[in-house]
Order: C-alpha cells, then sequence, then structure tokens
C-alpha cells in the first residue's frame, strides 16, 4: 500500500457512505407520490426556462463584461 492510500482510506470511507445514503434518498424519491395538475406542470415548466434565461443572460453579460 502506498502512503497516499493509507491517509486517503478514511475519507474514502466517510465519503462512500455519504454517497451511498444520497443515493438511497434519490432512489426512494424519483417518482412523484403526488399527482400534478396540468396547470403545476405548466407554471414549473415555465418556471425552469425563465430560470434557464436568466443564466443564459448572466453568462452574455459576464462575457460581455471581459471583452471590454
Amino acid at each position: 500500500m502506498e502512503i497516499k492510500d493509507i491517509l486517503l482510506s478514511p475519507f474514502k470511507r466517510v465519503f462512500q457512505s455519504a454517497f451511498k445514503q444520497v443515493h438511497d434518498i434519490n432512489q426512494r424519491y424519483a417518482v412523484p407520490h403526488i399527482k400534478m395538475s396540468n396547470w403545476v406542470r405548466i407554471c414549473l415548466l415555465s418556471l425552469r426556462v425563465y430560470l434557464i434565461i436568466l443564466v443564459g443572460l448572466l453568462f452574455f453579460k459576464f462575457f460581455s463584461s471581459l471583452q471590454k
């Protein structure tokens, strides 16, 4: 075993355990347990599109300010 493996093995165990817990939680809630109406789906989709546009505008503003 290398020194690197000896030093990093406790951290690997901690992070593997944390990743397993997150993976288990994600698997449990992968399928929604409530029914959404079409109106709610449309609103969530419009919010998603709005946020993507805002992030795009932020990137555009950032890169255009770098070019000046």
